[in-house]
């Protein structure tokens, strides 16, 4: 996942904050998501919503990372959903069985409706 400091702020009923991730999910490149997913709960939104659109893999490590930014947020009483994963990354979720805890959408739209 490349740093990009690039986010999306959208209400869809509260406050919702999109971070958009690049790259590859992995040791190299948790700390970094975490950081960001911190600082957006920080800032009073309600939901956050990570944009796998530009995601090409995700390992472990990332994995454990994604489970990590859940818990913290559910223990904030706010919610983390993921959006526009490809079939690969799709498949570890459903998998895992985290795709009955992580609420996980085909695209930006559906999370709206």
């Amino acid at each position: 996942m490349k740093k990009k400091k690039k986010t999306q702020k959208k209400i869809v009923e509260g406050n919702v904050r999109v971070l958009n991730l690049w790259g590859s999910l992995t040791v190299s490149t948790v700390e970094s998501l975490k950081k960001r997913v911190d600082e957006a709960a920080r800032e009073n939104d309600d939901e956050i919503i990570l944009n796998f659109e530009s995601v090409e893999n995700v390992d472990s490590s990332g994995l454990g990372a994604i489970i990590s930014c859940y818990v913290t947020l559910h223990r904030m009483k706010k919610k983390l959903s993921l959006v526009n994963l490809n079939e690969k990354i799709k498949m570890i979720f459903f998998y895992t069985h985290l795709a009955k805890v992580i609420d996980i959408y085909d695209n930006l739209e559906e999370v709206a409706a």
